[in-house]
C-alpha cells in the first residue's frame, strides 16, 4: 500500500493555527460528529509496538463537567465554559514498559493529533495538566489500570 501524500503546507498551516484557547462560546455546542473527528485523530498516533495505550472520556453535560472541573487547580477555572472536556487517559495494562511511564509518550502523541483536528474542525482547545489525578479517578470510578494524564476543554471561540 503506498503512502499518500499530504501537502506540507496544509500540515503546516494546521500547526501554526494550533493555540491554547481559554475563552469559549457558551452559545455554540460542539457536535457529536466534530467529537468522533477528534477522538478518531488521536486514535491514529503512533504507539510503542501499536500498543495504543489510549482511553478517552468525553463531558458533555453540566454534571459530568463539575465532577472534572471540581478536580482543576484553581486557574483552570475557566474551563467551565468549555463545551466539552475530553479525559485523555492511559491504560496501562495495554501500555508498553508501563512501570517505566513510556506510554507518556504515546499519550503525548494522541493529545498532538487531538489538538491538530481541534483546528481542523474550526474550534479551540488547551490541554490541562494541573488537576488532583486521584480525585478524578475516584469521581469517574476508574479501574486502577486507568491513568488520566490530559484534560482537554474543547469549544467554539
Amino acid at each position: 500500500m503506498a503512502i499518500g501524500k499530504v501537502k506540507s503546507k496544509d500540515i503546516m498551516k494546521a500547526i501554526k493555527e494550533r493555540r491554547s484557547v481559554r475563552a469559549f462560546d457558551r452559545s455554540k455546542k460542539v457536535s457529536k460528529a466534530q467529537i468522533e473527528a477528534i477522538l478518531e485523530a488521536g486514535t491514529l498516533a503512533p504507539s510503542a509496538r501499536n500498543t495504543q495505550p489510549w482511553v478517552f472520556y468525553v463531558a458533555e453535560s453540566a454534571e459530568a463537567k463539575a465532577k472534572i472541573i471540581e478536580c482543576m487547580s484553581a486557574h483552570n477555572q475557566w474551563a467551565k465554559e468549555s463545551s466539552a472536556l475530553i479525559v485523555l487517559m492511559a491504560d496501562k495494562r495495554n501500555a508498553y514498559r508501563a512501570e517505566e511511564k513510556r506510554y507518556y509518550i504515546d499519550i503525548g502523541l494522541c493529545l498532538e493529533n487531538m489538538l491538530l483536528e481541534v483546528v481542523n474542525q474550526g474550534l479551540g482547545a488547551c490541554p490541562c495538566s494541573a488537576f488532583d489525578a486521584n480525585a478524578l479517578a475516584e469521581k469517574l470510578v476508574l479501574p486502577n489500570h486507568l491513568e488520566p494524564l490530559v484534560i482537554i476543554p474543547i469549544g467554539y471561540e
